[in-house]
């Protein structure tokens, strides 16, 4: 059904209390634009068994031989998940850099792999382009085998300094091998080592693309940083807010603080094959089924969290054939969350109640959800709002699930508990650092969408 005509009232009630609110950079604002992203699991680990995968092993750079490798259908995987980015792991722990990097002699220029002629790093960021998919780095110092670096420890506290020089020569030929285009630099589980390292690593960050942001940089001021949420189970802890403490991740069941004196919002990550990071034989039947993927979906970006869903090709460089089946029905699930808005106002600006009006009543038969997005560009400021329906003559609050009412940040989806027939929504922010500035408020009809996609919500 056509949506009826719409009529937006806006009211103003309820103060503001006086709070410096935390704004995000530009960077920031394009990361929540981007919503999902895809993270590519692939290296040296993809060709040995799990088991042997620990710290300090290290194998052959002929172990390493990924004869079918095919960037573009890395980024056709990310493609139909709906990925904006893709975050390419061009080093996992074990030391095996994945380009002729001049830093050290372990690397893809030294394997049988086209001959020592082959770069996946300049294969991948062609492709990102070729997709208009924007690269991301994933890059380690905490862990590096070759280098017998364990948990930030080496075996050989000697080689710190060389191994730190390695890293950051490395970190310089990575940025300008992909160049402005750089969306974001990822180091698991953040910098140690040392202040003096720290220091360094900080002046490098400080120097990469305005559009970056760096993800597990607490401790570097000069990033635009972004952080992990604490599970790796797109489960975005609840309520959440991208203002934090400068040490950004606050752990338990929140996510952030309203009043942070820091920008730092949430990855929400996970994989398809639960729970394989990298390629495993035999490991098919641990492939999520669509409703699983469309949960994660909404207990992510749904609760304003980038979603992460890492891409895993095998032992030849293909995405499997049955893991790109999922990535598109994952796809068109999310598309089909957004098909049958019933009820809409894009760009409805400050105010405190929203009255979404239908000329004729409208009927969600089976289930829907309601969306509401902030203008994060004066920053995250909602932290309690009610939801009401018109039901014949008297106003009705509209039980919603995933969560409660409370923040709402870039993207906050909750689904419908019931049926429901109304002409009016009305939508009252309760409590707010300053004056909320929503950018829309959305109903959808999920009824049409098949049981075997949509999760049951209660």
């Amino acid at each position: 059904k056509k949506p009826g005509t719409m009529m937006i009232l806006l009211a103003v009630l309820c103060l503001c209390p006086v709070h410096a609110v935390v704004i995000p950079s530009e960077a920031h604002l394009l990361w929540h634009e981007d919503n999902v992203g895809a993270m590519i699991t692939f290296g040296m680990q993809s060709m040995v068994d799990r088991s042997a995968r620990k710290c300090p092993a290290t194998w052959s750079p002929n172990q390493y031989n990924p004869y079918q490798l095919d960037t573009d259908q890395w980024l056709e995987a990310a493609r139909l998940f709906g990925a904006k980015y893709a975050v390419m792991v061009i080093d996992h722990f074990s030391g095996f850099s994945q380009y002729p990097t001049k830093a050290h002699n372990y690397s893809v220029e030294h394997s049988q792999w086209r001959n020592g002629h082959g770069n996946v790093l300049q294969d991948f960021v062609l492709s990102a382009r070729k997709y208009n998919i924007r690269p991301a780095i994933f890059y380690s110092v905490h862990e590096n085998w070759y280098y017998g670096v364990c948990n930030f420890n080496l075996t050989n506290p000697d080689r710190q300094q060389q191994f730190q020089a390695m890293a950051l020569q490395q970190l310089g030929e990575i940025k300008a091998a992909v160049g402005l285009d750089l969306a974001e630099l990822w180091f698991d589980a953040g910098i140690g080592q040392g202040l003096a390292f720290v220091d360094q690593m900080n002046t490098f960050v400080a120097s990469l693309p305005q559009n970056a942001t760096c993800h597990s940089c607490a401790n570097l001021p000069s990033a635009r940083a972004v952080s992990w949420m604490g599970n790796e189970q797109a489960q975005m802890p609840y309520p959440n807010w991208g203002s934090t403490m400068p040490s950004c991740y606050s752990g338990g069941n929140t996510y952030g603080t309203p009043h942070g004196t820091r920008y730092c919002p949430a990855h929400c990550d996970a994989v398809l094959r639960e729970h394989y990071w990298f390629w495993e034989a035999g490991t098919e039947n641990k492939i999520k089924s669509t409703k699983a993927l469309v949960n994660n979906y909404i207990t992510s970006v749904g609760r304003g969290c980038n979603l992460i869903l890492n891409i895993a090709p095998n032992s030849t460089g293909l995405v499997p054939v049955l893991d790109m089946v999922a990535y598109k029905a994952l796809g068109k699930a999310v598309e089909a969350l957004y098909a049958h808005p019933v009820l809409s106002y894009q760009g409805v600006g400050q105010a405190r109640v929203f009255y979404l009006n239908s000329s004729s009543p409208i009927t969600i038969a089976k289930q829907g959800a309601l969306e509401l997005r902030e203008d994060l560009s004066t920053g995250q400021v909602v932290s309690s709002y009610s939801v009401d329906f018109l039901n014949g003559t008297q106003w009705q609050t509209l039980k919603l699930s995933n969560g409660d009412n409370l923040t709402i940040g870039n993207r906050r989806i909750q689904p419908l508990t019931r049926s429901l027939t109304t002409q009016s929504v009305r939508v009252t922010v309760l409590a707010s650092l300053a004056a909320p500035n929503l950018r829309s408020v959305v109903l959808y009809d999920w009824s049409n969408i098949s049981d075997d996609i949509l999760p049951q919500f209660q």
